[in-house]
């Protein structure tokens, strides 16, 4: 199936019957009993609005990106990538520190990682990045990168755990 309309399809279901299920709940213990064919009625509005809304704006934000050929792995919620360079962690930190998309989120050290975590913005409820560093081959660092939501539950993001990956796999190769 293409991996568009299984996204969308995945958070009409998600998004629809959550909804659903949830007024439904509410029909029943407001006394009004079960009401089938507004229960369907709100399950495909909801769904179906949720679905074209942001599934339209991921797609969007992928294609911005410069993805030109949208997998589904470009839609998962957490995003990993390795990348090998022959720059130091403290390298890697002064670059971080700088950068414009990273330089205001929070920086940890924790031994041989990186801990890059984000505020709530108007797209996001934050994001955590993860990068782990060990010795690879030929003299080489390897950077294992992880971003995911602070918010366990997401379903879906906008795009901006892939942008985070993908910009950082960027800072590390233009610093080596």
């Amino acid at each position: 199936m293409n991996p568009k309309l299984q996204q969308y399809l995945k958070v009409f279901l998600i998004t629809g019957v959550s909804f659903g299920a949830l007024m439904l709940l509410f029909d029943i213990l407001n006394g009004e009993g079960l009401r089938f064919w507004s229960s369907i009625f709100r399950f495909v509005f909801f769904g179906l609005c949720m679905s074209l809304t942001f599934v339209t704006i991921q797609i969007a934000n992928l294609k911005k990106a410069g993805v030109q050929k949208i997998s589904s792995d470009d839609f998962k919620i957490i995003q990993k990538r390795v990348v090998q360079s022959d720059i130091s962690k403290d390298e890697l930190i002064s670059k971080l520190r700088e950068d414009p998309s990273f330089k205001k989120m929070g920086l940890t050290e924790i031994g041989n990682q990186i801990l890059l975590k984000s505020k709530t913005t108007f797209s996001s409820w934050g994001e955590e990045i993860l990068i782990n560093i060990s010795s690879g081959q030929n003299g080489m660092n390897e950077f294992d990168i992880i971003s995911k939501p602070k918010i366990k539950t997401n379903i879906m993001d906008t795009g901006i755990n892939y942008l985070n990956v993908r910009n950082l796999e960027k800072l590390i190769m233009n610093l080596a």
